[in-house]
């Protein structure tokens, strides 16, 4: 799968982009403007800007930092949730914001793959986690301070858990996401530090990322089944430091990751052995993978700048 993949344009921004976001199919990429307050839609096949608007006015801010701390696409495609001081829910095919949501604000926004619920999450001394009823508005759970330092949610793709990692405990906890009641603690050893949550496309594992390297779960027991960490691997050491984005691939046997050294890497699941480094003199602070395995993007922050690949097999049908 990976050698297929071949460069297919970069995409300059005359900004800083703080969030990114890949449509399920590929073709179309969100960024969230870090200094401008404007949400960016891009097509991946050409480059070129689709449209782009103001994330919210400054009457609505009230003086407070206007920058776009996340995007989430739904699963058709057809609703972008942007997540700073306000959350807002947009047609992602106009740019018309359908509603804004009340709470605090939110550094971290995932729809479930049914499209039903949203999760969001603060920051602060008193960070809040809410559950909402993605279409109605209105919030279905809420808990605050009861997950500091939580910097990922990933969720299942039956839509019936949510995971979370938490930076300061390190545990990585399994909810219902219904009722927000917890399922199970994941088994966890060894000293990798978890910030970032991928889990695979049929929702039996779970890999997380952060300080010294990679830990991978099968959710069913919680047990954790494999680990890739910097010490073992010398060669990477400097990749595995911090790892600050992870994908699967639609076949889950492989792990995309970006990590500390800016390089985009790719993993075996069940061996842990690397497979293959993209190469780029770009540093990579996040990825993003189609569904279908078919269009790869990293975002580089530092240099304002993201990078499309596609599946050479997808580039000769476009």
């Amino acid at each position: 799968m990976y050698e297929a993949f071949r460069h297919q344009l970069t995409i300059k921004f005359n900004q800083r982009q703080n969030a990114i976001a890949l449509s399920t199919d590929g073709n179309t990429l969100v960024t969230g403007g870090a200094d401008d307050q404007k949400i960016s839609v891009w097509d991946t096949n050409t480059g070129k800007l689709i449209r782009t608007w103001m994330f919210a006015p400054d009457e609505l801010l009230h003086g407070l930092s206007n920058t776009v701390e996340s995007v989430a696409i739904s699963t058709d495609n057809k609703i972008l949730v942007s997540g700073g001081r306000l959350i807002q829910i947009w047609n992602l095919e106009t740019g018309n914001k359908i509603r804004t949501l009340k709470s605090r604000g939110a550094i971290c926004s995932v729809i479930s793959p049914d499209m039903t619920k949203l999760i969001t999450h603060g920051s602060g001394r008193s960070p809040t986690t809410i559950i909402w009823d993605l279409h109605k508005g209105r919030k279905i759970y809420q808990r605050t301070g009861q997950y500091d330092c939580i910097l990922s949610f990933v969720i299942s793709p039956d839509s019936k858990i949510f995971i979370g990692g938490n930076g300061t405990t390190n545990n990585v906890t399994i909810w219902n996401l219904n009722t927000g009641s917890i399922i199970k603690e994941m088994e966890n050893k060894g000293d990798i530090r978890v910030h970032k949550l991928a889990i695979s496309p049929n929702g039996e594992t779970l890999a997380g990322g952060g300080y010294d390297g990679i830990k991978i779960w099968e959710i069913a027991t919680g047990k954790q089944v494999q680990t890739i960490d910097k010490f073992k691997n010398i060669q990477f050491h400097s990749h595995l430091d911090f790892i600050n984005s992870l994908v699967f691939s639609p076949d889950e046997n492989m792990l995309f990751s970006s990590g500390s050294d800016g390089s985009i890497q790719v993993w075996n699941v069940q061996t842990g052995k690397n497979i293959y480094t993209f190469p780029s003199e770009l540093r990579f602070s996040s990825i993003a993978l189609s569904f279908d395995g078919q269009t790869l993007v990293g975002h580089a922050q530092s240099n304002n700048t993201v990078e499309v690949w596609k599946n050479s097999t997808a580039i000769a049908t476009i």
